[in-house]
């Protein structure tokens, strides 16, 4: 299948790399405005990249887009996608009005859109939800990383989430909520707190602290920050029948046997692959499941795991946390 990568930052050249390593032999080209992110690849990766979208159609042909770049500018691009006919992997939105056009044009040029949300793809998330499906639980977790330590190769006031409209906190709530919602049930009611903890040159909140109520009587207590200088994430699951435990790496999920009354790992992965440029939580196989899974909606009809309507609702949701809860 002939792709092409449009934005040919971390995310996209992370996009190329999973590609490059299946056995589907895809044909991809890149798209980047800078000519010196377009050497890059072409060194790196070994692909061809053009400045538009319009020449590498003209060059390559594809028939499917994979849209990469910050989050502001999604809209257009997936739009002009939608428009050239190709079916389209959006990586996560934080800003969602165009929603009701893309979908509009996709269904008039018989197109497909799929969206990321690579937590729904971790398995610990997915043994999580497999495990408390369907019963009232409590749960405590804390997600947070520096917002400089992000991207440490940059300077954070040019990386999308120090910009307001796009800030850190907003990326790390549209990432996490979706996974916490198929997991504990629909968000009812949120309470809110939020602040500032450090001198970082935004202006927007550094933390939130969140009570959270779901649907079928779960209730979660969440923190979420760009303060934290040890990137984490750190889940406690409990009720009468579970005790979860989870620091956010492959080899930290633990459950409690109550038979036994002793703490038990819980084992999901056979081989892990990681990138030593990012945090020891983020790990490459969820990125790639959901490649995977784009492609087996594209192919064969598969129901996406994640859509954009849910999107939009997790979009709302957000959007209630940042004015303070409901």
């Amino acid at each position: 299948m002939k792709v092409v990568v449009i934005g040919l930052g971390s995310m996209g050249r992370r996009r190329i790399r999973l590609m490059q390593a299946m056995p589907d032999g895809f044909e991809i080209v890149g798209v980047n405005r800078s000519a010196e992110r377009r050497a890059q690849v072409e060194k790196e990766l070994g692909i061809r990249a053009f400045a538009t979208l319009a020449e590498a159609i003209d060059a390559a042909r594809p028939q499917a887009a994979f849209v990469c770049t910050a989050p502001a500018g999604h809209g257009p691009t997936v739009l002009e996608c939608i428009d050239a006919g190709l079916d389209v992997f959006m990586e996560i939105n934080l800003i969602g009005p165009w929603y009701a056009e893309a979908a509009a044009k996709a269904k008039a040029k018989d197109v497909k859109l799929f969206i990321s949300s690579t937590p729904v793809y971790r398995r610990e998330m997915r043994y999580v939800a497999d495990a408390v499906r369907g019963e009232p639980v409590n749960y405590l977790y804390h997600c947070g990383q520096y917002l400089p330590d992000w991207h440490p190769w940059e300077d954070y006031h040019n990386f999308f989430a120090a910009k307001k409209e796009t800030n850190g906190c907003r990326e790390i709530l549209c990432v996490e909520l979706p996974w916490i919602e198929k997991a504990f049930g629909r968000i009812e009611s949120v309470q809110v707190m939020s602040g500032r903890l450090t001198s970082l040159d935004i202006d927007f909140p550094d933390h939130y602290m969140m009570s959270i109520r779901h649907a079928g009587g779960s209730k979660g207590l969440y923190c979420q920050d760009i303060v934290s200088r040890k990137g984490l994430r750190r889940l406690e699951v409990f009720s009468e029948k579970h005790h979860v435990f989870w620091e956010g790496t492959p080899d930290s999920l633990s459950a409690y046997d109550v038979e036994t009354k002793a703490l038990k790992p819980v084992r999901l992965y056979d081989d892990v692959v990681q990138d030593g440029r990012y945090n020891a939580n983020i790990i490459e196989n969820a990125y790639a499941d959901e490649i995977r899974a784009f492609f087996d909606y594209v192919q064969k009809g598969a129901v996406p795991p994640y859509t954009f309507d849910e999107d939009a609702h997790t979009l709302a949701v957000v959007d209630e946390i940042e004015n303070g809860g409901a």
